[in-house]
């Protein structure tokens, strides 16, 4: 199998939450950390960070953003810059249903010469933050982040892509629920003894509930949402 890094995005400032999201706990573990026990098959995991000072708990190797305050296209940009293979898996901090399965769905889309391999809805939306990016991409994202132009779903005109349906992933409806808001992370912390044996108990990502696909937002690392 090919390798691959991991990078996890911090998730900026999160303006909606009120706190930085992956501080966020399940458990005992903060959401940063367990995703990076999720993923922990890839060969590097790199923390995607505004500033290197901002996450002093967090233990990954922490990649600071070249282009400052320009939302998540900064740090794919500058973690795929950092990583130490062709083809990257980048994810959120507040999505905590993602697991290697997710990785190993894309990974299976892949072929050579696609620059990114992407999540997308029967609407056609994507999941523009839970996808597969080649670091042939950097260039285009330098020059975008340049001219000011901070839409990760800009990059797709410009880009060879694999659309990957989202019935494609076991659990679909669940796997890409993000957390947003206060409100959110109280739902999803309702019943956290449930979500606990789901997510350690049996290595299943899976809950009881129905789950909405959202847009990407510019500055907002999430890419769908709980409801």
């Amino acid at each position: 199998m090919e390798k691959i890094s991991v990078v996890i995005l911090s998730g900026g400032k999160s303006s909606r939450m009120g706190t930085p999201k992956a501080y966020l706990k399940i458990g005992e573990r903060y959401f940063a950390d367990h995703l990076a026990t999720q993923l922990s098959q890839a060969d590097e995991i790199l923390f995607s960070v505004g500033r290197k000072e901002d996450y002093p708990d967090i233990s990954l190797r922490h990649i600071e953003d070249i282009f400052p305050g320009s939302g998540p296209m900064a740090g794919i940009h500058s973690s795929l810059k950092a990583a130490r293979n062709p083809l990257v898996f980048v994810t959120a901090c507040d999505t905590p249903f993602i697991s290697w399965e997710t990785v190993m769905v894309l990974l299976s889309h892949y072929h050579e010469g696609a620059d990114a391999v992407l999540p997308v809805d029967q609407e056609g939306r994507y999941q523009m933050t839970c996808a597969l990016y080649h670091r042939r991409l950097i260039p285009l994202l330098e020059d975008m982040l340049k001219r000011g132009d901070r839409r990760l779903s800009h990059i797709l005109g410009s880009c060879s892509h694999v659309d990957v349906p989202l019935k494609s992933f076991d659990r679909y409806e669940t796997v890409f629920a993000n957390i947003n808001s206060p409100e959110e992370y109280r739902r999803f912390l309702h019943d956290s003894d449930h979500f606990i044996h789901c997510l350690f108990g049996d290595g299943k990502n899976h809950i009881h509930g129905k789950n909405r696909s959202g847009t990407e937002e510019e500055g907002d690392p999430g890419s769908c949402g709980q409801t």
